[in-house]
């Protein structure tokens, strides 16, 4: 790709790179797939701090990241306060993926005979 945009690969390597992605938990883990990257200068952080820098950048406020994962943040005074976004198997409850989820389930439990169906059940079942 870096040929296509004709720009050297090599000089690409140098450019320091702050990445920041959805599943990384820690500075170890953080570290270790930086280590894997061609970069020479590579920050890898979890995804929802450079959300909240990139939502309000140095202000006061809070941010509710909600897409495929979802997560609340606070700042105050260049603090940062992330809670949720532990995927979906803990958590993410106003996920794109838990709505759906649940959504089925509850559709689920209306074929079962466990609860009352509902438009939206009804509407998914169709």
């Amino acid at each position: 790709m870096a040929a296509e945009c004709s720009v050297d690969y090599a000089a690409l390597c140098r450019v320091p790179a702050y990445l920041g992605l959805a599943g990384v938990v820690d500075a170890e883990y953080g570290a270790r797939f930086g280590e894997e990257l061609p970069l020479e200068r590579v920050i890898v952080d979890d995804d929802r701090r450079p959300a909240v820098r990139g939502a309000l950048d140095a202000e006061d406020g809070s941010v509710a990241g909600i897409g495929t994962g979802s997560f609340l943040a606070r700042q105050r005074g260049g603090q940062i306060r992330l809670a949720g976004g532990w995927g979906s198997r803990l958590g993410d409850e106003a996920s794109g993926f838990w709505l759906a989820k649940t959504a089925l389930v509850l559709t689920l439990d209306v074929a079962d005979g466990i609860r009352e169906d509902t438009g939206l059940t009804r509407s998914l079942m169709d």
